[in-house]
């Protein structure tokens, strides 16, 4: 998605005013925006995935990356121990992990294929301990993208050989142009549209994901919630 986009998906999830602070929420979209300095890193995007199996591999090497680190990051510090190690950097580790979740969304052809279930609402099974290809859709890939091959990531020729798609093909970045401009007439959506809601109820459940992480992880030697406060808001709160 470009980075306008991004950022909306971002302030829609966790920009209410009750989530984090200014501050954090600014260290998230920073850190969210530079990632596509990293187009030769598929895990960062999803990119070049074309089965499940490559998606969990996308995952454990992205998302997941990003996700842990912001929880080493987050290890309680201080005489009370109720401040994070490196609050910047755990919200900076947290911000990676949320371009790589709204990628998927965009990327891959999961919004395809919920619309062919007729299921709007179900989220891909992605935020947890770990990634089963057997738990993701038959058929679910994503597109292959390579700026050797220019803009538009792919051979003259289409996609390369184990690939269906080229990632323009199935790609839903913008919402006026390409495949994202396509209407979906139930439920009355383009599937830019549909992408951009399912990667906002996503990213809330990943921000919930690492309170719950946070608290499992360090509540047994120091005050965990005391910790992923400060985490949100620093001293504003």
């Amino acid at each position: 998605m470009n980075l306008k986009v991004h950022e909306k998906i971002l302030r829609d999830a966790l920009g209410d005013g009750t989530i984090m602070s200014l501050q954090a929420l600014g260290w998230v979209i920073t850190a969210n925006k530079l990632c596509d300095l990293h187009q030769f890193a598929p895990e960062r995007h999803f990119d070049n995935a074309p089965n499940r199996e490559v998606i969990c591999d996308r995952w454990k090497k992205g998302l997941k990356v990003f996700l842990d680190l912001a929880i080493e990051l987050s290890a309680p510090t201080g005489k009370k121990m109720q401040a994070p190690k490196n609050r910047k950097g755990a919200l900076k580790a947290f911000g990676a992990a949320t371009h790589a979740l709204a990628d998927f969304y965009a990327h891959t052809n999961w919004v395809e294929l919920v619309v062919a279930r007729g299921d709007y609402e179900t989220l891909a099974p992605l935020l947890s301990d770990a990634c089963s290809a057997n738990a993701l859709p038959l058929g679910l890939q994503s597109g292959y993208f390579s700026l050797w091959h220019g803009f538009c990531g792919c051979p003259k020729a289409g996609p390369p050989k184990g690939y269906q798609y080229c990632h323009e093909q199935i790609a839903k970045d913008h919402p006026d142009k390409g495949h994202g401009a396509d209407y979906i007439y139930t439920p009355g959506l383009t599937y830019h549209e549909l992408a951009v809601f399912q990667a906002s109820r996503a990213t809330f459940h990943l921000w919930q994901l690492l309170h719950r992480r946070i608290v499992t992880r360090y509540n047994s030697t120091a005050d965990a919630e005391a910790v992923f406060l400060e985490l949100s808001w620093g001293k504003d709160k």
